[in-house]
């Protein structure tokens, strides 16, 4: 008989088990587009779901909600019997007339809302009446459902490389029926068994054929757990973004020219991470004044997956703790420090470790890694995350309109009132801000600190910045809108 559930990995279901109501687990990005040339059809919000709901068969995962087995309390994946596009894809329109900050402050209120846990987890918004005649989608997906890499193929999944203009024929659909509780019950006392069966197999093969990969398993997870104990001990710097989250989020964003800074790393000897990283150093470098002798931690998720246009589901991803330099005296020992940390953070084994205790976790205890985070969560382990997903190079297309940007959202954490996720697409590099609204003047501050480093960098590499760096290094606007959000709400609604 067909099995009409899927269990959630050790890893999605931490994303699960974590989420609060006024700590959303959902990852996103708003995508813009250039206004419609003269003949193109307006993107409408019934064109969208139509054409959204036709490429719901590339992703079944779309039509699918969680359910909790009984006693062991795991989410599994089952149909959603009463699926409707309706739910999903929706639409708001700015006031007239509108202005940058009227975009951000309108994606802001739609990424602080969580999921609904019914349904499926995520959503597609439409927002029309941009400052630039063009529109934006801000799309939200449950980070249980994707990590930043296969959001990046989801995204590829909806789009075109192409422009076209007739939406699909959606596919006919019959959701499976809901499992028995006898079902899910059954199911999970036969994968702990058989987890536990093979991991032990596992352990019992490497010992006898391969001891040094036991050894170096071994060594990879005390070396995780090691560095997770170490960050606990040994808090990081204090920044303006330490405090207690609660359910208000802002979303920023700002771009420059990927070739710029693959310039910068390349006559400087690094990558555009090293690059990135480097930039970050340097603007909290600006904002923390007194930082005690005491470094910048960021927690840098590390992708398992080589191709972006490969589709696929769930997280695929590990992570490593990596301590940045505040007190460095000039920019070019900044940049030496930042690579040498970065080099001993890869070459610890601690993200190898990161990837073998996932694998314990999926074979004996999914909810040891929710338990990890409940230990290490009272403690500040790091100030940031900050995420760098690579994205498609090519333009991509909704109908005749092309996606001219793509601002990339990663979550909040406890205690944490600023995340950055980096995303690069058709030749922008083009970094996200999602902040606690308590932190707001900070995080502006911070974006524009970002924005004078890039120009510091460019000489240190003895390089000249193209026109769209320039541009987006320009001192940038303070935008103060009072768009009323229960307004938003009644128009979304």
């Amino acid at each position: 008989m067909e099995q009409t559930f899927d269990r959630l990995s050790a890893l999605d279901s931490f994303f699960v088990d974590t989420e609060r109501e006024d700590m959303p687990m959902h990852i996103g990005a708003v995508c813009l587009f250039e206004d419609p040339q003269p003949g193109d059809r307006r993107v409408t919000l019934r064109r969208l779901r139509a054409h959204v709901e036709a490429r719901l068969s590339m992703i079944p995962r779309y039509r699918q909600r969680l359910m909790r087995v009984p006693l062991e309390g795991h989410p599994v994946w089952v149909d959603c019997a009463d699926f409707r596009i309706s739910d999903h894809v929706r639409g708001v329109a700015l006031p007239a007339p509108s202005s940058p900050g009227h975009l951000e402050e309108t994606v802001s209120w739609i990424m602080s809302q969580p999921l609904a846990r019914s349904r499926p987890l995520w959503e597609i918004w439409l927002i029309e009446g941009l400052p630039s005649g063009g529109f934006a989608l801000a799309c939200k997906t449950h980070h249980c459902l994707a990590d930043g890499l296969s959001g990046a193929a989801l995204l590829c999944a909806v789009l075109g490389s192409e422009p076209f203009s007739i939406p699909e024929t959606p596919r006919a659909w019959r959701p499976r029926p809901l499992p028995s509780q006898l079902e899910l019950l059954r199911d999970a006392i036969d994968t702990r068994l058989r987890g536990a069966a093979s991991l032990a197999s596992d352990a019992a093969s490497n010992a006898m054929f391969s001891p040094r990969n036991m050894l170096a398993g071994a060594g990879g997870l005390l070396s995780a757990m090691r560095s997770l104990a170490d960050a606990s001990l040994n808090p990081p710097v204090a920044t303006a973004f330490d405090r207690p989250t609660g359910s208000d989020r802002r979303f920023l964003w700002w771009s420059v020219a990927l070739d710029d800074v693959k310039r910068i790393g390349r006559r400087l000897g690094g990558t555009v991470n090293d690059v990135a990283l480097t930039l970050v150093s340097e603007a909290f470098s600006q904002t923390c004044t007194n930082s005690d002798g005491r470094d910048l931690r960021v927690y840098c998720p590390v992708g398992d997956a080589t191709d972006v246009s490969t589709l696929r589901l769930g997280n695929k991803v590990s992570g490593m703790l990596l301590d940045l330099p505040l007190d460095s005296p000039d920019l070019k020992t900044r940049w030496q420090r930042v690579r040498a940390a970065a080099r001993e953070a890869k070459e610890n084994g601690s993200v190898q470790g990161a990837i073998l205790l996932e694998n314990v976790a999926n074979s004996l205890s999914p909810s040891l890694l929710a338990r990890l985070e409940q230990l290490t969560g009272s403690t500040k382990t790091f100030n940031l995350i900050l995420t760098n997903v690579p994205g498609p190079q090519v333009p991509l297309y909704l109908f005749e309109q092309k996606m001219t940007g793509v601002c990339p959202l990663v979550p909040l954490f406890r205690g944490q009132g600023l995340g950055i996720a980096i995303f690069s697409y058709a030749g922008l590099l083009t970094w996200g801000f999602h902040v606690d609204a308590s932190c707001i003047d900070a995080a502006r501050k911070l974006r524009s600190s970002l924005a004078t480093a890039v120009i510091k960098m460019a000489r240190l590499a003895d390089q000249t910045v193209s026109s769209t760096t320039q541009e987006k290094t320009q001192p940038i606007p303070i935008h103060t809108p009072r768009v009323e959000r229960d307004r938003i709400a009644r128009v979304a609604g």
